[in-house]
């Protein structure tokens, strides 16, 4: 059963701590009726996806989110997957205006991406990113697309004398 956009337009919360399994791995995501959308990337060991939907229980627990506090939420059962995969791709991004705007272009595309957390990154190395997709087609589609447009005019227009090194390979389907 698929529950629609207008579903989602009024949840019961619209920020949620959603705790996946007893290791603790975590996403955020709405939540309405008892029923929570996945909105970021679960790590690829849980088995779920991006916007799978979930059943799920209310716990006593609130936690610190930036300068606010949210409600945690466990799941209980896939309720409804996704079409959704979580592939691994690597890629040079070259600051950090690049990795957002490449985040920004996945939503655009309705789909997340996300960067493996390192504490330093030298300009030219390859980094470990996630992303999600339907197929590894997409997923290419989705990276071709952004290479070219932050090689083009519109790169240069916004960002002035910054020249784009955006590169990604290896894209590969996880778990």
């Amino acid at each position: 059963m698929a529950i629609d956009n207008v579903f989602w337009s009024n949840p019961d919360d619209w920020f949620s701590a959603i705790i996946l399994n007893d290791s603790g791995n975590q996403v955020y995501g709405r939540v309405k009726n008892d029923i929570a959308l996945i909105e970021s990337l679960p790590d690829i060991n849980t088995g779920f996806h991006f916007n799978d939907v979930v059943k799920v229980n209310k716990t006593n627990i609130q936690q610190r989110y930036k300068d606010d506090y949210i409600s945690e939420y466990k799941v209980q059962e896939l309720y409804c997957p996704s079409d959704n995969f979580t592939f691994q791709f690597k890629a040079i991004i070259s600051n950090t205006t690049e990795y957002f705007n490449l985040q920004q272009w996945f939503i655009e595309n309705n789909q997340i991406s996300s960067l493996v957390f390192k504490t330093k990154y030298e300009k030219d190395d390859w980094n470990d990113c996630f992303c999600s997709a339907i197929n590894t087609s997409q997923a290419n589609k989705i990276l071709l697309n952004f290479q070219s447009k932050v090689s083009g005019k519109w790169y240069e227009r916004i960002f002035g004398n910054k020249k784009s090194n955006f590169q990604f390979k290896e894209i590969h389907l996880c778990g």
